[in-house]
């Protein structure tokens, strides 16, 4: 997925550089100016959401929990336990 958003986002670099150059050369061509624009819009959109995928991380819900996909952490101090915290079972939420 990282390497998916690489991908896109140079080529979404490649396209901004591009379209300027073609606006500097001024070749009145505007249908390709719009077709260059509406890609460079894809490509953006593309980008955010697979960046926003990767950052995402799973929290477990309810129903998680009902469907025992959760366990408990527990945090350890001078052997009493003061603190848990639900988490995903290994690679459960990934299945």
């Amino acid at each position: 997925m990282i390497i998916g958003a690489i991908i896109v986002g140079l080529i979404t670099i490649a396209l901004v550089i591009y379209t300027n150059v073609k606006i500097d050369q001024g070749n009145g061509n505007m249908g390709f100016g719009v077709f260059l624009g509406v890609l460079t819009t894809i490509f953006c959109i593309l980008e955010i959401a697979i960046v926003s995928d990767i950052k995402e991380k799973p929290e477990p819900t309810a129903m998680d929990v009902y469907q025992g996909k959760t366990t408990l952490k527990y945090e350890v101090i001078d052997n009493v336990k003061v603190d848990s915290v639900v988490i995903f079972k290994t690679n459960e939420y990934e299945k």
